[in-house]
């Protein structure tokens, strides 16, 4: 059998992650730990399993505050010699910066929207769609899986990255277009309610006689 391994600072990757409304956010953490490299797949699931047992010890990740989700889970990533493809370590370095950028980026996003939304809806309720499937966050992230059709593993990772941030920046743009569309059409209506506040003396009589006010009389 694999003994469960002790996951500590120097042997884990954290991320944190606040997500959800904007007046109460949670957190959500990836923890990432190497596991044994080669063809014994059963083994390295064992290890995968153990980190999880360990990490379910954890008095900050037990079942509280009524989160079903509170409990660790496994995080679908690919893994295995053809996933995930980066080439030589000089490109592995490039990529820690291109990815960190790219989180930057797609956060900014993301964030941005989130606050015009609760803008526009502070009750609004937030759902992941993809893969023609809307869920709640916490699902989303409890089931998510690779979309190997559009971002095969065995592709480099710069190669899916570049995809990716094609389109958040497409989704970012079509989403800043029907903004200034929006703004453009409540200017508009504030300016038609303006100008029904108006006394007659100050309003147009293209806007005062309308088809349905004047009649026409044959002579």
């Amino acid at each position: 059998g694999v003994s469960p391994p002790r996951v500590s600072a120097s042997q884990q990757w954290q991320r944190r992650a606040c997500v959800g409304s904007m007046s109460a956010p949670r957190e959500f953490w990836i923890v990432a730990g190497g596991c044994s490299k080669g063809q014994q797949g059963d083994l390295s699931s064992q290890e995968k399993e153990a980190y999880r047992t360990e990490l379910r010890k954890a008095p900050a990740l037990a079942h509280k505050s009524g989160h079903a989700d509170a409990s660790p889970w496994k995080f679908n990533v690919p893994d295995g010699e053809r996933s995930l493809l980066f080439g030589s370590f000089d490109n592995l370095i490039r990529l820690t910066d291109e990815l960190q950028k790219a989180d930057n980026s797609v956060d900014s996003v993301v964030h941005r929207l989130e606050r015009q939304c609760l803008e526009l809806e502070p009750n609004a309720q937030f759902k992941v769609k993809s893969q023609r499937q809307e869920k709640k966050l916490a699902d989303y992230f409890r089931t998510w899986q690779w979309d190997e059709a559009k971002y095969p593993k065995t592709r480099s990772i710069s190669d899916n990255l570049g995809l990716l941030m094609s389109v958040v920046n497409k989704l970012d743009e079509e989403a800043r277009n029907k903004t200034a569309s929006y703004t453009e059409y409540k200017s508009q209506r504030a300016n038609i309610s303006k100008k029904d506040g108006a006394s007659l003396t100050n309003r147009e009589l293209v806007d005062l006689l309308t088809p349905d006010l004047v009649k026409m009389k044959g002579g």
